[in-house]
């Protein structure tokens, strides 16, 4: 499973329901079953006939995928060759889970809080650690500077790398924090952002 801005959107809709679910019943450690009525009457996630069976496989490809962060509220225990699923509230002092009862969402772009955009940087992070090198260029003493402060300064772009940008511009909208995790210059980052994403 891919990380990708529908995917961010739809495990956010899911969670506020949830976080919603929760505050309104006062339940802790609710399990999938106690949540999956609410979500499926909602339209968050597909009716099955085996007490949310196709939710429960969702939460297992997250899961695996190491995206279950996505659904702040859910925590998996493993026993014996089964994974059980716990939700509980998740207390937020910065309105970081938007609730749907009260106020309308104006958002029109997802925004990740801190601990979100640490653990997209942290799977993404080998993917940069896997691009290629150039070894057909001699560096300046200034540009063996710049390097110190963006080790990929001067480097080709590749494909990859330009799907890593968009991808993680579409999720942080942030271009201080790509050019963070591609370490290169931020305004380099913004130029090819701008010609990929038009956002200049």
């Amino acid at each position: 499973m891919e990380l990708t801005q529908e995917l961010f959107q739809k495990c956010r809709r899911i969670s506020n329901a949830i976080q919603d679910f929760l505050l309104q019943t006062g339940m802790a450690d609710a399990r999938s079953t106690d949540v999956y009525d609410f979500l499926s009457r909602k339209g968050l996630v597909e009716k099955d006939r085996h007490a949310g069976l196709r939710f429960r496989s969702f939460l297992k490809e997250l899961k695996e995928s190491n995206l279950l962060y996505l659904i702040k509220q859910c925590s998996c225990v493993e026993k014996e060759h089964t994974l059980e699923w716990y939700f509980n509230p998740v207390h937020s002092n910065n309105n970081n889970i938007a609730h749907s009862s009260g106020k309308s969402i104006r958002q029109h772009r997802p925004v990740m809080d801190k601990q979100d955009i640490e653990l997209l940087l942290n799977k993404e992070a080998p993917n940069v650690a896997c691009l290629p090198v150039r070894n057909d260029k001699k560096y300046t003493p200034q540009e063996l500077e710049l390097k110190r402060y963006y080790p990929l300064a001067y480097e080709y772009w590749t494909d990859e790398e330009l799907k890593i940008m968009s991808r993680v511009y579409a999720l942080c909208k942030s271009v201080d924090t790509v050019a963070s995790l591609l370490k290169r210059q931020p305004h380099v980052v913004k130029e090819k952002l701008t010609i990929k994403t038009s956002i200049g």
